[in-house]
């Protein structure tokens, strides 16, 4: 009987193929880049305090530990070409090509995810560079990231080309960009209406008018019986999105909802990634 035999993980290019790294990336398509702690620890807090946590060598799984070269490896969520380029602008060598919004836009929510403050601002001011040229792709990816900055440039650069406001109504219609499925309903409304009602550039709005101060949430309330105090045959505690604790008996919610068996009885955990 034959079967699908799984492919085999490809090695980066230069400089992150070197023999003396002492630990490996590995993308979502596969490719390992063997890089050092020490410059993602100076660029990352988040990889920092991963390389802070002692792990005993008893407790990495043989998926963890590269078989030839024994060094640990990291399962990221990032596609070789983002992390590539990411990574280069980490370390001391020529920064990649980014000539497109969408290029830009995929390492920078990697840098932002990674807390390298630095790539990210450098990045910020490369998708400034294409507010003029892509101008809603440039807005939906700033709008994506909390970019002020690059944002009110694509907005202001779209009321220009269309001064006049409602007398002008029809003169530009938006052109569908890909990056627009991920703006909500309200960005894109605030970047309309500046366009068709601002009669300056000052008047454009990157979040909405603040809203009155609410009142203190009160702390919520206890949970009625039966589920308000443990028992002899309550095995599972399940607490509700306002903080209120239920305890339950684990083989009704798996009896009757295969949601809750799954959670309950999960399999093994598959190897680390970072989300």
């Amino acid at each position: 009987m034959s079967h699908t035999e799984l492919p085999l993980p490809s090695v980066a290019s230069t400089p992150f193929n070197k023999r003396n790294a002492d630990i490996i990336l590995r993308s979502s398509d596969l490719v390992d880049f063997l890089v050092y702690k020490v410059i993602l620890a100076l660029v990352s807090p988040v990889f920092e305090d991963m390389f802070e946590i002692p792990q005993p060598p008893s407790s990495a799984a043989a998926q963890d530990i590269h078989p030839e070269s024994g060094l640990p490896i990291i399962f990221l969520t990032e596609h070789s070409a983002t992390l590539d380029r990411l990574l280069r602008l980490c370390y001391p060598a020529e920064n990649p090509v980014l000539s497109s919004v969408a290029d830009v836009g995929e390492v920078l929510g990697a840098a932002q995810k990674y807390q390298m403050n630095a790539v990210a601002a450098q990045l910020s001011k490369l998708l400034l560079g294409f507010s003029e040229v892509a101008t809603y792709a440039t807005y939906a990816v700033a709008c994506k990231y909390g970019l002020e900055d690059a944002a009110r440039a694509a907005a202001v650069a779209y009321w220009r080309r269309n001064k006049g406001g409602k007398l002008k109504r029809n003169r530009e219609q938006i052109t569908y960009a890909p990056e627009m499925d991920s703006i909500t309903a309200g960005a894109l409304f605030r970047l309309l209406r500046f366009r068709f009602e601002a009669t300056q550039e000052g008047e454009f709005e990157f979040y909405p008018a603040a809203r009155p101060a609410t009142a203190v949430v009160p702390s919520p309330p206890l949970t009625s019986h039966p589920f308000d105090k443990p028992s002899s045959k309550s095995d599972l505690l399940v607490q509700s999105s306002d903080g209120v604790h239920f305890h339950v008996i684990g083989l009704l919610l798996a009896l009757s909802s295969p949601v809750f068996a799954e959670l309950i009885f999960q399999t093994p955990l598959p190897p680390p990634v970072l989300v």
